[in-house]
């Protein structure tokens, strides 16, 4: 998955090739265009018109968030299994996401749309508050686990490996999948160890079953094609029922990341685009490097939701758009390209000073274990 290239010295350099990288842009771009449905006033717009040509456009086009997150998960427990997390990293990830928690609440107070408040304030500098459905701060968590699942998966033999990950996908994937015969709940932070325990074994020992590159892109687009047939069928059904008053979920093969649909699309596409042959191409790199924080920018806060969605780029409003299957797109590209370079900006000139500062603060305290000198 990387390639050496010579340095002006003469030495190796590693750098990182760019296809897991375009995998990640992609993903993030998927986790875009779902927030423009779900997180917008038009799934109402779509609820209340379901046999309108848009509605089932706006349904497929924000189907893939939760398949999204799989993906970049994937992409997480691949890179991560085989790496060590220390205190610089996970400094840079919790830094990371203050900045953008107290600089939008800082605007976004100053405008009025978020009052300076005491239960504010502790909900902005808390960085974990939701584990069973924030990706953020369940991601936080899970950053914390990976030292030990990694040890843990490392001690496993191979036979152990894959029984663990076939005893998980159909517990949480298969049984999740089933609700009318199995209950089950699954928190963010365990869905990921699943993912990584998953993508672990695939670094390690590789897919348990052959299949060639080719054959990873056709279960792709197989995989797409049901998710996105499943979600028609179902709509289909709901308009037919009454609407939003017959209890049918469009989404339900894929609404939530454990999901069988959402699960077999993100591991097909995972698969066929770790072993694409794609060199390092810098803004590739670059742009993939700044997928959190471009997910940290614009799912920032209710207030950003309510800004970016609904007063900016009116959702609901551009419903009717006889080409809405080109303005919903640009907005997606669009929103990715600003938040994408503010986050490289924030690296550049800022994430140094910031993760400097607050290394120095952690290093002060007097944490148990530490022998202050005389």
């Amino acid at each position: 998955m990387r390639e050496s290239v010579k340095d002006l010295k003469g030495g190796a350099k590693r750098v990182r090739s760019s296809n897991l990288e375009l995998y990640r842009i992609i993903t993030m771009l998927m986790i875009i265009a779902h927030h423009y449905v779900v997180n917008s006033n038009v799934w109402s717009v779509v609820q209340e018109n379901p046999t309108e040509a848009n509605s089932y456009f706006m349904l497929l086009f924000g189907a893939w968030g939760k398949t999204g997150i799989n993906c970049f998960v994937f992409i997480t427990g691949w890179f991560m299994c085989k790496s060590s997390i220390s205190l610089n990293k996970f400094l840079k990830l919790v830094t990371q996401v203050w900045f953008y928690s107290i600089v939008f609440y800082i605007l976004f107070g100053l405008a009025g749309a978020m009052p300076f408040t005491l239960t504010n304030t502790i909900n902005v500098l808390l960085p974990v508050k939701n584990m069973n459905s924030g990706f953020t701060s369940a991601f936080i968590v899970f950053y914390l686990f990976i030292p030990f699942l990694t040890v843990w998966v490392r001690n496993l033999t191979q036979r152990e490996h894959l029984m663990l990950a076939g005893l998980c996908l159909l517990v949480f994937t298969v049984g999740g999948s089933m609700p009318r015969f199995v209950s089950v709940t699954v928190n963010y932070v365990v869905h990921f160890g699943v993912l990584f325990i998953i993508a672990s074994y695939i670094r390690f020992h590789g897919f348990p079953v052959r299949v060639t590159h080719r054959g990873w892109g056709w279960l792709t687009l197989l995989s797409l094609l049901l998710s996105a047939a499943s979600v028609l069928v179902m709509h289909t059904l709901l308009a037919r029922r009454g609407g939003s008053s017959s209890g049918i979920d469009p989404y339900f093969f894929i609404s939530d990341s454990n999901k069988i649909l959402a699960m077999t699309t993100a591991l097909c596409s995972f698969m066929w685009f770790k072993d694409l042959k794609l060199r390092h191409v810098p803004l590739i790199n670059a742009l993939g490097g700044a997928t959190f924080g471009v997910l940290l920018i614009h799912a920032n806060s209710n207030a950003m939701r309510q800004w970016l969605w609904n007063d900016t780029v009116d959702c609901a409003g551009h419903f009717t758009d006889p080409y809405l299957w080109l303005y919903a797109p640009g907005v997606v590209l669009l929103i990715f390209a600003v938040c994408a370079a503010i986050d490289i900006a924030r690296k550049r000139w800022l994430e140094d000073s910031i993760v400097g500062a607050a290394h120095r603060v952690v290093q002060a305290l007097p944490l148990p274990g530490r022998c202050r000198r005389g």
